[in-house]
């Protein structure tokens, strides 16, 4: 059968920009651009920011737990009967969110709207970018992952720009309609998960692939839930997790030390963002994914500590274009390392349980590091505790490939 695939040509390439869409979409402006709302929401209703805002977390816990579903459903159903219907209750959620008025009624809304946009963000995303590439998986991967930082950016302009002019109520049914323009494509284009169900070959031609891995960790390694090179990986992800939430304290530690940059260093690490995920991509692809993972939390550790010296600009600005590292690894080499360590055969089963505990340790942490501050009045003890955990990611990824190679 594998001989009577034909070459995929372009399609790879077209695949990978729908991709860059549904990512777009179901985390750039779902998720990385919902801070926008917390204020104008919580202050127009007359809630606390915090009981507003708990609507992303429980939007945070049900994506973490959907993704364990995904490869189940895109196993049982052609991707397509998958993404329509996900994307409908998708943009139809969000509108509502600028129809509702209650506390309940976010909570709900953000349950429906974690669940719906797993659908078409980076679960099924990396799996068919995966299928789709065999040569430089890594760099589409990262360009798929990068347009996540790109829509939230640019999407948490535009709509905060909205919120002044129209009211937040508009500004939601703005978002639904975001949400449809970005996934449409991946609606329109006629494309399968892999390229076999089109009769292609992946780009860089599986055959050849396979032989040239016969033989590696990468295709021999065996997986289970108690392999310990799976439980290192998985231990990595919530480790960076919760290292990059501290992002958002960012603006407050700025404050705290009398220095008016916080916004500044926020727009700095978003600028990391984007470049340090497209970076590692094309680092994986010559050097590995493990060496390129632990490039980044390097990189990630050596801004943090530039950020906790404090006092000089430049040197917090250097340090939060550096702490972008921290979100390369948690978007990109949480989908490289399954691939790497256990194949595409077994990714289906490695890739969606690290993911899940990466979105878990990043909604616990979203809280635990306010707490930090709350008990010592000082963001001190936080960045250590960051640093120390960024050490501790690299040493795991380090563990993980020695127990590979045993």
């Amino acid at each position: 059968m594998a001989g009577e695939l034909r070459q995929s040509g372009s399609k790879p390439w077209v695949v990978m920009a729908v991709c860059c869409g549904m990512v777009a979409a179901g985390l750039g402006l779902s998720l990385n651009a919902a801070g926008v709302f917390y204020a104008p929401v919580a202050d127009d209703l007359g809630m606390m920011r915090g009981t507003f805002s708990l609507h992303m977390t429980v939007f945070s816990l049900v994506t973490a737990f959907t993704t364990l579903l995904v490869p189940t459903f895109m196993r049982r159903f052609p991707y397509k009967t998958v993404l329509v219907p996900a994307l409908a209750v998708a943009v139809a959620a969000t509108f509502l969110m600028g129809r509702v008025s209650t506390p309940a009624a976010f909570y709900v809304l953000g349950a429906v709207r974690g669940f719906s946009t797993c659908l078409f963000a980076m679960a099924p995303a990396n799996m068919i970018v995966g299928s789709w590439f065999n040569k430089s998986a890594g760099t589409a991967t990262s360009v798929v992952m990068a347009s996540s930082g790109i829509a939230g950016a640019l999407g948490s302009m535009a709509f905060s720009s909205v919120i002044a002019s129209l009211g937040w109520r508009n500004a939601y049914a703005v978002v639904a309609l975001a949400i449809l323009v970005l996934v449409l494509p991946a609606v329109l284009v006629p494309f399968q998960a892999t390229p076999e169900a089109e009769g292609l070959l992946p780009y860089g031609d599986a055959r050849q692939q396979t032989a040239a891995k016969a033989g590696s960790s990468a295709s021999d390694t065996a997986f289970s839930y108690a392999n310990p090179t799976f439980l290192c990986i998985a231990l990595m992800g919530v480790l960076m997790a919760f290292v990059t939430s501290i992002a958002q304290h960012f603006p407050g530690y700025a404050e705290n030390i009398g220095l008016a940059i916080g916004a500044t260093m926020t727009s700095v690490a978003m600028i990391g963002n984007i470049l340090m995920k497209l970076g590692i991509g094309v680092l994986s692809d010559r050097v590995g994914a493990p060496k390129a993972t632990i490039v980044m939390c390097a990189l990630c550790v050596a801004g943090l500590a530039l950020v906790m010296l404090g006092g000089s600009v430049p040197l917090m600005l250097a340090g939060s274009l550096l702490f972008g590292g921290s979100y390369a690894v948690g978007a990109v080499s949480t989908s490289l390392l399954p691939r790497h360590f256990f194949g595409n055969e077994q990714f289906d089963r490695a890739y969606p349980p690290v993911a899940m505990a990466s979105n878990v340790g990043a909604a616990v942490s979203m809280s635990a590091i306010g707490f930090v501050y709350d008990a010592t009045q000082s963001y001190a003890l936080a960045f250590v505790l960051c640093i120390g955990l960024g050490v501790a990611a690299i040493a795991t990824v380090v563990a993980a490939g020695r127990l590979a190679r045993r």
